[in-house]
């Protein structure tokens, strides 16, 4: 996962989950810099977690068609934030559009698919669309009938309504 250009820090779970699918002694190597006394079994309980993480939302089999792409109503299998069990999501294409991590949530009609990923606290609300491989991340609030697409990023604690269009390589925070 590419890193929010408005986060400070980063988790040892997100670091783990930054770093290439082909690399377990490459992760192994940062994890033993960062753990210096780990076991090997640690390692590997530490490379699991993605694995075995409580998911805090499902796809559902309501589902919409966009550009030729089949995007899922999400719904949230626990309480975070504002969001509550059992309350209806907006649409993604799959999982790495929407993190399982912290507080982000995609509401009402807000669709988010391509390689757009949106994680951290970042809310996605009304009809607002994310996609190609945007991000939104931090604090970030978009509503409205907002685009954010190509390789154009919003994070921090930024703000983006209406009938905006944020694009290309654009960042805003």
């Amino acid at each position: 996962r590419r890193r929010c250009q408005g986060a400070s820090t980063m988790s040892l779970l997100q670091m783990q989950s930054t770093l290439t699918t082909d690399g377990l002694h490459q992760k192994a190597a940062i994890l033993n810099i960062l753990r210096p006394k780990s076991t090997a079994n640690g390692f590997l309980n530490i490379l699991n977690t993605k694995q075995n993480m409580e998911k805090k939302y499902k796809l559902t089999d309501e589902t919409i068609n966009v550009e030729g792409k089949t995007l899922y109503r999400i719904e949230a299998l626990k309480d975070f934030a504002d969001v509550k069990r059992g309350d209806k999501g907006g649409y993604v294409e799959n999982e790495d559009n929407l993190s399982h991590y912290e507080n982000c949530w995609v509401y009402d009609e807000a669709m988010v698919y391509g390689d757009a990923e949106v994680y951290d606290n970042a809310k996605v609300y009304d009809d607002a669309v994310v996609y190609d491989k945007a991000i939104v991340c931090g604090d970030v609030i978009v509503g409205g009938h907002t685009k954010i697409y190509g390789n154009a990023e919003a994070y921090g604690n930024a703000k983006v309504y209406g009938d905006a269009e944020v694009f290309g390589d654009a960042k805003i925070c």
